[in-house]
C-alpha cells in the first residue's frame, strides 16, 4: 500500500522528464502543473502565485492520497 501511494505521488510530479525532452512542447501542449509552477516562480518571478499553486497542489495530493488509502482499506476489509 505504501509503495502504491508513493508511486501515485511520483506520477503527479513527473514534469522533469517532459521538461528535459520538450520544455513544454509546441505551444505549451505538454506543460504540466509542476512546470507551470516553476515557470511562474523563476521565469516570471511571481513567487506568491507559485507558492499558492504549490499549496493547492499539496492539498490536492493529500486529498487524493486519503481517498486512495480509504479505498485500499475497503478492499482489505472485504478480503
Amino acid at each position: 500500500m505504501v509503495t502504491a501511494l508513493i508511486r501515485l505521488i511520483m506520477a503527479f510530479k513527473g514534469g522533469d522528464k517532459i521538461f528535459a525532452m520538450t520544455e513544454g512542447g509546441p505551444g505549451g501542449s505538454t506543460k504540466t502543473l509542476t512546470m507551470h509552477i516553476y515557470e511562474n516562480a523563476f521565469s516570471f518571478l511571481n513567487t506568491a502565485d507559485a507558492a499558492a499553486m504549490s499549496f493547492l497542489f499539496l492539498v490536492f495530493i493529500i486529498v487524493v492520497s486519503n481517498v486512495f488509502i480509504a479505498l485500499l482499506g475497503r478492499v482489505k476489509e472485504t478480503r
